[in-house]
C-alpha cells in the first residue's frame, strides 16, 4: 500500500511512503548494494522529524553510514 514515492531534492535517496506516513522505505540511489532502510510507527515519525520532512539528507547520510553503506 504505497501512497507516495519520490527522490529527495539532492537526488541521493528514493523514498516510498506507506499508509500516509505510517512507514518509510528509504533507498540510497548512489549505492544499490545496500538494502533500503525501513522505518515504521514511532521510528517513521522520528525519521521524518529528524530529516525535516526529508529535506535534510545529512541525517539519512548518517543512518546509511552507520550500517556501512
Amino acid at each position: 500500500m504505497t501512497t507516495n514515492e519520490y527522490t529527495t531534492a539532492d537526488g541521493k535517496y528514493f523514498i516510498k511512503v506507506y499508509g500516509n506516513g505510517w512507514a518509510y522505505s528509504i533507498a540510497d540511489n548512489k549505492n544499490s548494494d545496500v538494502d533500503p532502510l525501513w522505518f515504521q510507527d514511532e521510528d517513521a515519525i522520528n525519521v521524518q522529524n529528524e530529516t525535516e520532512d526529508f529535506t535534510n539528507t545529512m541525517v539519512l547520510d548518517m543512518y546509511f553510514e552507520m550500517i556501512g553503506g
